[in-house]
């Protein structure tokens, strides 16, 4: 199994970390941390990025707009100009791959050409525009299901369907399997018992051997591991919560916190 990014090949003998650096002023987590005067601190969000990449983080996932329920939308344009200050400044000090968090088609490609190898969708690349541009840069991707399935009795066998049946999506497109990875969605239209289910039975989402990520980090979900805590407060139950998919399969977890390697 592997993962194929424009200059490397990312492969699974071990479970991967991908950390979250938010260039957000409102994100449920850590909004506003790398603000100054109501501005993107640049040199501080590097400084993070780096020490993630020091703990053992495989990959940093970059994000510049909330995906919390009830956030402000963004534009492309307001999304590129809380991001573009980080790309200028990070080029040399960090070396592990750069994913961009975004469902923009234009801030994807001006974060591929400023250095990002992935793209991660929270939309399930749902606009061929972002089709077009994961083809045109030949970014790896990371495909996320966000349905509302909150209803439906199978979640596993739901998310399961649409991995599938995005494969020929895909080949229309010209994007090749090997750049594909798996993202079950935690937290994204799906009901409590639902999101419990795929962080443990994750690995029966897995459609022709791809990799599979699972994002659980200080969610709602993780109340069920820690109780009722802040989200910053949270860590311990999102370890539990991602060593039970690693357990079912995960190949990589995105996470807020990366204790020191």
């Amino acid at each position: 199994m592997i993962w194929r990014l424009p200059d490397r090949i990312l492969t699974f003998d071990r479970p991967l970390v991908m950390g979250i650096l938010n260039l957000t002023p409102d994100s449920f987590s850590d909004g506003g941390k790398y603000y100054k005067n109501g501005c993107i601190d640049a040199d501080a969000a590097v400084a993070a990025a780096a020490d993630m990449e020091r703990a053992g983080a495989d990959v940093i996932d970059v994000g510049a707009e909330s995906t919390r329920p009830g956030c402000t939308p963004l534009s492309g344009e307001e999304e590129w100009a809380r991001l573009e200050p980080l790309f200028a400044a990070v080029g040399g000090k960090v070396s592990v791959p750069i994913s961009i968090d975004t469902y923009h088609p234009e801030t994807a490609a001006r974060a591929v050409a400023a250095g990002a190898q992935i793209i991660n969708d929270v939309t399930g690349f749902s606009d061929p525009d972002m089709l077009a541009v994961a083809a045109e840069t030949q970014a790896a991707i990371i495909l996320m299901h966000c349905a509302d399935i909150s209803d439906k009795p199978d979640a596993v066998g739901e998310v399961r369907s649409f991995f599938a049946g995005f494969d020929p999506i895909a080949r229309k497109y010209g994007i090749p399997a090997e750049k594909i990875m798996l993202d079950v969605g935690v937290g994204f239209g799906k009901s409590m018992e639902q999101n419990l289910e795929l962080i443990r039975r994750c690995g029966a989402t897995r459609v022709n051997g791809r990799p599979i990520l699972v994002g659980a980090s200080r969610k709602r979900v993780i109340e069920h591991f820690c109780g009722k805590l802040p989200p910053d407060e949270r860590d311990a139950g999102t370890v539990a919560a991602h060593n039970l998919a690693i357990l079912s399969g995960a190949n990589m977890i995105r996470t807020h916190l990366i204790p020191d390697a």
